[in-house]
């Protein structure tokens, strides 16, 4: 059912790549080395990993500091995150050449996301499921009916076989949405959580609160913890510097888990792990809880076993995550030309294995027309499953709610609650967007209507854009009709697009906006300044607002940034007449911070969730 690919039968093209290689002139290899090595020197390498700097993560900056990229040509810069940032994306869209991912990895792989794993830092995966030992649950029999915090979709593919075990299915339990925040435990908004065996039981022990802790191992689910990973086009564009990162990497994780001491002292002193609440009694902690998770030093770094692989993806059909005839062989990192293995492809031939490989694309596509998620998707809209979730956007100031951003959800019959990332692009590719995206609209529309007439004053209502439906020639016309169907006027508008749509095309993308400022509408830069290059989009184009989000914009420089990048992005939109909201607020201490930097408008988990209609608001003082 799965397909991979036996070591040994590629060894025959080794041969015949080295003998090519050795026909090559050294005088002429080492002149296009002197050409190219200027400019690879002056492009930095982004690793983007999916949560602020802790221990977790200590590998690669013992990597930077103790100079193993350097050695190897490489200036490597380390991007930290928060959940949800979309790891996958920055490295598959080219904002990050490398991260850090979850065995989650595997089902991006598998619906066509073009990712390579590296190596599995994390032998045993960290992910549990908590609760407090007051709720009475000793094992997953103890869950039904219970309120679970997790990740969307399959990102907690583990947790749900550990409740399969029990018998328990989607509809014996409620799922929230991940805050992933230890204060809803603590007060009872959920029973239990995925959390970090690393991390999160520190935090309750900090609270003198006791708890139980329910590990899928225990159940048989045996699954990896973090993945380092690629994208397949800069594995084929720079398969030497994938080979020297890794190798790179894993150099560092032995130091590391050798010297966790001194790895301390960076992450406190220069990565600034004490203001996210990683002080050194918790970073001592979370090293012990790693070394065992590494499984260091009976089990080599980044080790990985094809028949463990083949498990995981059972389990992953098994529940439905991921089709039953899925090729994943170009998800593993392979030695061939590289400097790894690869998973066994049963008794095939190394002629047979490169055929296969020839005309798997081709099966790919055919199938993901035909079958699996996309088919799904089709029946979607028809079948009432799609549904919005709204998210208030607040004056800072006042904490009025001045407007809402809607957002999309899929509840999908057998997989849950799936977020955009997992299926948008699916419909992008399918041209799917453009009708579910009328749909988004004409749905919002109506609900903002009502809301309007209960607050008493105009809200704004915000819509994000996909490219296609952005560059669809029918989009003007459709907010023009959609709009006067359900009273909602267009100059309460607004629309997000991406930096990345303006810079592509840009004097289409000017057209149509200029178009859409006719008209009314508001046009919105989400994500603004997660490039350096970010102003450029501001100058001559009809922006009426650019979102921030502060995290990411400080996570686009090397670590630590300059502490001003934040406020000058603030002061140079207003100066432009251009509105700033910022986004991903979570923790009034961050709250607090932006509004010395200058922001006026917000939304984030601490100012609203984003929630299903109806949702209880007092419009003048916020989100109850």
């Amino acid at each position: 059912m799965f397909s991979f690919i036996r070591e040994g039968a590629l060894r025959p093209f080794a041969v015949v790549a080295l003998l090519g290689a050795l026909c090559v002139s050294p005088r002429a290899v080492a002149a296009a080395q002197e050409a190219v090595a200027p400019v690879e020197r002056e492009q930095p390498i982004y690793l983007k990993l999916p949560w602020a700097f802790q221990f977790r993560f200590a590998g690669y900056v013992a990597a930077v500091e103790k100079g193993f990229y350097r050695r190897r040509g490489l200036q490597v810069l380390l991007l930290n995150g928060l959940p949800g940032a979309g790891v996958v994306d920055d490295v598959v869209g080219g904002r990050a050449q490398f991260g850090v991912s979850s065995t989650a990895l595997l089902a991006h792989r598998a619906y066509g996301q073009p990712v390579v794993m590296l190596a599995p830092v994390l032998q045993k995966s960290p992910h549990v499921l908590l609760a407090l030992e007051a709720a009475g649950i000793d094992g997953p029999d103890d869950l039904k009916n219970r309120r679970l915090m997790l990740a969307d979709g399959f990102g907690s593919a583990e947790i749900w076989a550990m409740l399969r075990t029990a018998g328990i299915i989607d509809e014996d339990v409620a799922v929230s949405e991940p805050s992933w925040r230890i204060a809803d435990l603590v007060q009872h908004r959920v029973d239990a959580m995925d959390a970090l065996v690393s991390d999160h039981p520190q935090q309750l022990k900090r609270l003198g609160l006791a708890y139980e802790i329910l590990r899928p191992e225990d159940y048989g689910i045996d699954f990896y913890g973090d993945l380092l990973f690629t994208s397949e086009r800069y594995l084929s564009r720079y398969p030497e510097k994938v080979a020297a990162f890794r190798e790179a990497s894993l150099e560092g994780w032995e130091y590391a888990l050798a010297h966790p001491e001194e790895v301390i002292d960076l992450l406190l002193e220069k990565y600034q792990t004490a203001g996210n609440g990683y002080g050194r009694e918790f970073l001592r902690q979370e090293a012990r809880t790693l070394r065992g998770l590494i499984l260091w030093p009976s089990t080599e770094i980044g080790r990985s076993d094809p028949a463990r692989w083949e498990k995981i993806t059972q389990t992953y059909v098994d529940l439905g995550f991921i089709p039953a005839q899925v090729d994943l062989r170009n998800f593993f990192y392979r030695s061939w030309g590289w400097s790894h293995w690869a998973l066994q492809l049963g008794a095939a031939t190394a002629v047979a294995g490169c055929l296969v490989l020839a005309g798997w694309w081709t099966r790919r596509k055919k199938w993901r027309r035909s079958a699996g998620l996309q088919n799904d998707l089709r029946q979607a809209l028809p079948r009432g499953e799609l549904v919005l979730h709204y998210q208030p956007q607040l004056d800072l100031n006042t904490e009025k709610v001045i407007g809402m951003e809607a957002l999309l959800r899929w509840h999908h019959p057998r997989r849950g609650l799936l977020q955009p990332g997992e299926f948008l692009p699916l419909a992008e590719e399918s041209g799917l967007m453009v009708p579910i995206g009328q749909w988004v609209l004409t749905v919002s529309c109506r609900q903002m209507k009502i809301w309007q007439e209960q607050a008493g004053y105009p809200l704004r209502l915000a819509l994000n854009l996909s490219p296609r439906q952005f560059f669809s020639p029918t989009l003007i016309s459709t907010i023009r009709k959609v709009t006067a169907e359900t009273g909602f006027s267009p100059d309460q508008l607004e629309l997000e697009i991406g930096e990345k749509v303006v810079r592509d095309d840009g004097e289409r993308a000017v057209a149509i906006m200029k178009g859409l400022a006719a008209l009314g509408v508001g046009l919105v830069i989400d994500d603004f300044g997660g490039s350096p290059s970010s102003l450029d989009c501001l100058k001559g184009l009809p922006i009426s607002v650019v979102k921030v989000d502060p995290a990411r914009v400080m996570s686009a420089y090397p670590y630590p940034p300059p502490a001003s990048d934040v406020p000058a992005l603030v002061a140079v939109a207003r100066s432009l007449g251009i509105g700033v909201i910022a986004k991903g607020i979570e923790t009034p201490a961050q709250l607090e911070s932006l509004k010395r930097d200058g922001f006026r408008m917000g939304q984030g988990f601490l100012l609203g969730r984003p929630e299903k209609t109806p949702i209880q608001i007092d419009f003048a003082m916020g989100v109850v």
